[in-house]
Order: structure tokens, then sequence, then C-alpha cells
């Protein structure tokens, strides 16, 4: 990586790039499935190899024309190149049947990101008061080629097939917004916020057969639909000695139009929190809130590509999910400024959870989706803190546990479990220059929609030496225990149990800092495209 800024006069300038990659990542999964009405059974074994290499580029441009106005444009390119590879053999047995299967999955997924970011501010006054605008504009474009061979032992032809599946993202967003400071205690922020969402999904398929490639246009899609949300919002904040108050409502129209599940609503989102501070320094601090949100389906889960991981596992998106709302207290306490414990209750309608169904005429063939549940209903108690506990030994620990109640459709009734999480790091700072760090995950077995998962413990720990001023040299562990994550999930009278090892990762690191010139304060772009519509979930 490396990091480089100027600063002349009213201008600043900064570049920063970064490459990494991981040349090899291998995986065993082995599948366990029994059709206790069919008196079926099917045992598969699924070796994977990953490798992928990725860039990250920056540019930002800052020019301040006075000293009240700022303007400031960002440029972000990031490529991205990866190749999958996973092959599985699969036995099955019935009464009077006893047969195989293999496969050969082998894919190559390329992705570009380009985003353009503009920033824009005017001070009205001397208390702080801020007419701002910012707008941004993302382009993602990905590709994924898939060859894949699939045989059985029981039949004289093999199936060979390969797609080409491309997905294209244009996602404009603009925000103008004043935030009006009447004295020290109270101020208010009013803004208009447009989304413009583009999206195009397109997947094309080809069979081989007698030594030829054959259009198989039965699977091919081309889907393209827009998305615009326009939302107006209001928030004031105001201090009264040792009460704090802050409130808000967005109000926010939405519509689709193309090959999604289209609609077309107007919603309100109320939010307000209220603390009081215990003493006058503020650091023990008792806090209410309420909020209402919404959370869209990602466009990766909207995206109908079907992707094959084993023999009888696939993935694939679900363009019917439409997006969850949320309704939800919290109490917060912090505790000499260093700890906090809370407790909250959420109620979530539509949740959108990922899970498996079956393609009624293959049922052995399962899909790992998206769908919209009926309710969620969540209780959660948390606490987390950071402890010097000596002058070379620190901590810092999270752990939640949380009551979740949840029911597939509005006709069945609420499931009840609970699961606990802990989220945990220490530094040692050990003689001549070594120092030791230590990251802890685990989460106990819990249930999203018809997939069980059981419970993930990780261990993560990195060596670092430092040489004089510039040098330090670092060996990290991850996935040190090599723990298997399983899961388990029944659809259409198949109990299917998956268990994936994932083996050690050692990283090595050689780093030389060093600084040129006289420091200067780098400004910051703001962005405000919703990266949860991007994720991989």
């Amino acid at each position: 990586f490396v990091n480089l800024g100027m600063h002349i006069g009213r201008w600043t300038v900064n570049f920063n790039g970064n490459v990494n990659g991981s040349p090899s990542e291998r995986y065993t999964s082995h599948e366990e499935t029994i059709n206790s009405v069919a008196s079926q059974e099917m045992t598969g074994l699924a070796r994977r190899k990953n490798k992928a290499i990725q860039g990250n580029m920056s540019l930002g441009i800052f020019y301040e024309p006075t000293d009240r106005d700022k303007i400031g444009l960002q440029f972000d390119y990031n490529p991205n190149k990866s190749h999958h590879l996973s092959n599985s053999v699969t036995d099955m047995s019935s009464p009077g049947f006893n047969g195989s299967t293999s496969g050969s999955y082998d894919s190559h997924d390329r992705f570009h990101n380009f985003n353009v970011s503009l920033n824009w501010s005017h001070s009205t006054d001397n208390k702080g008061s801020l007419l701002k605008l910012i707008s941004n504009y993302n382009y993602q474009s990905s590709s994924v080629v898939e060859d894949n061979v699939m045989g059985w032992s029981y039949l004289p032809n093999d199936s060979v097939y390969r797609t080409d599946s491309r997905n294209i993202y244009n996602v404009f967003v603009t925000d103008l917004s004043f935030r009006k400071v009447f004295n020290q205690n109270w101020n208010l922020n009013v803004g208009a916020k447009y989304t413009l969402n583009g999206v195009s999904n397109n997947s094309f398929h080809q069979f081989f057969k007698d030594g030829t490639w054959i259009m198989n246009p039965r699977f091919d899609y081309d889907i393209s639909y827009d998305e615009n949300i326009a939302a107006v919002y209001a928030t004031a904040n105001g201090r009264a000695g040792r009460w704090r108050f802050k409130a808000g409502i967005r109000g926010e129209y939405s519509a689709t139009n193309g090959g999604v599940a289209n609609y077309d609503r107007f919603d309100l989102f109320p939010n307000a929190n209220l603390s009081y501070s215990l003493t006058e320094k503020g650091d023990y601090t008792l806090a209410l809130g309420y909020y209402r949100n919404i959370r869209r389906p990602s466009f990766q889960s909207l995206n109908p590509v079907v992707r094959q991981v084993s023999d009888y596992t696939y993935t694939v998106g679900n363009t019917s999910l439409t997006p969850s709302f949320t309704n939800a207290v919290s109490l917060d306490f912090v505790l000499a400024g260093r700890f906090t414990i809370a407790a909250g209750y959420s109620m979530t309608d539509n949740p959108i959870r990922q899970m498996f169904t079956s393609n009624p005429d293959y049922p052995e063939r399962l899909y790992l989706t998206w769908d919209n549940e009926g309710k969620d209903r969540n209780i959660f108690v948390h606490g987390d803190g950071f402890i010097n506990i000596t002058k070379w030994w620190n901590l810092y620990s999270s752990l939640t546990y949380m009551i979740t109640s949840q029911k597939l459709s509005d006709k069945d009734s609420f499931d009840t479990f609970g699961y606990l999480q802990l989220v945990a790091s220490t530094t040692f700072l050990l003689p001549k220059g070594f120092n030791l760090s230590m990251s802890c995950f685990y989460n106990s077995k819990m249930k999203i929609g018809n997939i069980t998962v059981f419970p993930i413990l990780n261990l993560n720990p990195t060596l670092q030496k430092q040489f004089g001023k510039h040098w330090s040299v670092s060996v990290g562990v991850e996935n040190m225990l090599q723990r298997k994550s399983k899961i388990r999930t029944e659809s259409s009278g198949y109990n299917r149990f998956t268990s994936t090892k994932t083996y050690v990762t050692a990283k090595i690191g050689v780093t030389y800092k060093f600084n040129s010139g006289k420091g200067f304060r780098m400004p910051r772009i703001e962005k405000n495209t919703d990266n949860s519509r991007f994720s991989k979930e």
C-alpha cells in the first residue's frame, strides 16, 4: 500500500492505493443427506480451492476558495479477479439402488468498481451552521464464467455445460442538507435525498453435445430494473443541563420498475433518543432510544443467477424479495466512559433471511437463496468495554446474548431460541520491540430461517516486531483452531448436514514506514451510497 499527500495554499491532493491477494485458500466440505420418507441417503465430499487478487486506488482533490467554502472531489477504482474450483463426489443409496455422481465446477469472476464523490459545503455563520451537498456516482460491473461437468455411474453420458453471467449497477445519490445552529445547546438539521439505482442482470447458458456447444435459452435471462428513492428529513438536537435530546423523522417515497418485485410506497421513519448524565463529567450516562428503519434486499440477493457449489447444492437469488421494516427500542448505560451495558427489543416485518429451498422436479437439489419470512422478534442484552490490565496488557471484549422468535409465515407459530456472541481482542507489549495480539470470535448455535448453524469459534494471533523507527515485521495466523463450520437444513423431506473445514491461513507482513515533509490535516470525503446493497451476505 502507499499513501501520498500534498498541501499547497488552499489546495490539498492525496493519493492512496493497495493491492492484496490470496494465492491459495482451500476448503473441504462433507454433506450427509437423509430422506426418511423415501429411505434415501446421500453422502458427499467436496474439495474447493479459491485464489484472488484485488486492488484499490483513490485520488482526492480538495479546494477551499474562501474561509467559509470547501469543495472536494474523489475518484476511486477497485478491480478484483478470483478463481474458484470445486471437485465433488456423492454416493447415493436407496432400496434397490446404489450409485454415485462426480462433478467439477470451475468459475472465473471479474469485478470492476468506479466511484466519483463530490462534496461542497458553505458555512453560513460563525456558530457552526452549514449548507452541504453530497453527491455520489457508483458504477459496478461483474462477470462470471462457469464451466461445469457432472457425471453419473449409472448413466452412460456426462452433463457438460457452461454459463456466462454479467451484472451492471449504476447508482446515483445526491443529498442536500442545512444544519442551523441556534446556540451551543440547540440545532436543527433538514435535508432532501434522492437515489437512483439502475440494475442489469443477464446470463447465457450452453451445453455440450456430440462435440458441439448448443445454446440453451430455457435457462437464459435478461433482467433490468430501476429503483427510485426520494426522501426528506429533519433532525433536532438539544441539551438542557445533564439532559440530551435527539429526535428526527424521515419521509420516504420509493418505487421500482422492471424485473423485480415491483412496489410503489411512502413510509415514515421516526427516531428519538433521550439521555441523562449521572455525573457532571458525563462518564456515567443513561440513554433511552427508539427507531424505525428499512432494510432493502442487496443486489446480489435479487440476482437470479444459479451457481453450482457441489453435486446437489446451489446458490440462487430471489427477484421477489421486498424490503423489511424494523421497530426497536433500546436502553443503554455507559460506565466510566469505557464500559457499556445495553438491552433492547425489536420487531421486524418481512425480514430478509437466507434459507434453503428445493426444486420440485429434483427435490434432492437444495438451493441456498433468500426469502421474506413472516416476522422476527428479538430481545438482547449486551456489554462491552476496554481494560488496561497492566502497562503491557490490555483487553477489549464484547458479549451479546439474544433471544430470537421467528416464524416463516403468518400461518406458522413462533420458533424461539437464544444464542450468545463473543468478540474479544487482547494485546501484550513484550520486551525488545515485540508485541502479541490475539482476536477471538465465538457464536453459539443459532437458526436462520430453515438453516441451523452450529457453534463457531475462531482464534487469530499475530506477533509483531519493531526494528527501529521505520521497519516492522509481523507473522499472523487465522483460524488457528481449524474448527469446522457445521450447518443443518430441512427442505422437502430432505435433512442435510454439511460440515466444512477451513484450513489455517498464515500471513507474513514486512512494513517500512516513513514521513517526508511537514504534517497536515487530510480532508475527508463523505459518501452516501448504501453499502449494504452491495453486500455479499
